[in-house]
């Protein structure tokens, strides 16, 4: 179902490593945006600062209602996160149907299970046609002509 192929690239010392991509059934790779939300959750509220690291990545910083990105390869996944002093770490199997993955930090934190913190993200894309006009001032349509 996946095969590695080994490609070269740099390393954070700058030397050459050997790195390691899969690929899905019908060559879907498995390369996925990890999106990460500290954002309210339902009574969960979001934390003031929170540093969150996947795997051996470099760590990221998010305030309150931030929300960043990780680009993952493969499925599986270490993630810790350090909210103002409360530390937690999980393992977590990033289905292969999943194409963008969201994860509230602060249902993650408070317990909830992988199915209410981790859900597909969808990002929602807006297209024009030709034939629209573009507003970009809101008091156009109110003032008349």
């Amino acid at each position: 179902w996946s095969r590695g192929i080994p490609l070269l690239h740099k390393g954070c010392a700058g030397e050459e490593v050997e790195r390691k991509t899969g690929f899905g059934r019908r060559g879907e790779s498995l390369t996925s945006p990890v999106f990460f939300d500290n954002k309210d959750w339902g009574d969960y509220k979001a934390y003031q600062f929170v540093e969150v690291q996947v795997d051996k990545q470099d760590s990221m910083e998010l305030a309150r209602r931030d929300r960043d990105v990780f680009t993952v390869v493969a499925q599986n996944h270490t993630i810790y996160i350090d909210a103002m002093g409360e530390e937690k770490t999980v393992k977590v199997h990033i289905p292969l149907m999943m194409k963008n993955v969201l994860i509230n930090i602060p249902a993650l934190m408070n317990g909830e299970s992988q199915d209410k913190w981790m859900e597909e993200f969808v990002i929602e894309t807006v297209s024009y046609s030709a034939d629209e006009t573009a507003v970009t001032d809101e008091t156009a349509g109110l003032l008349g002509d």
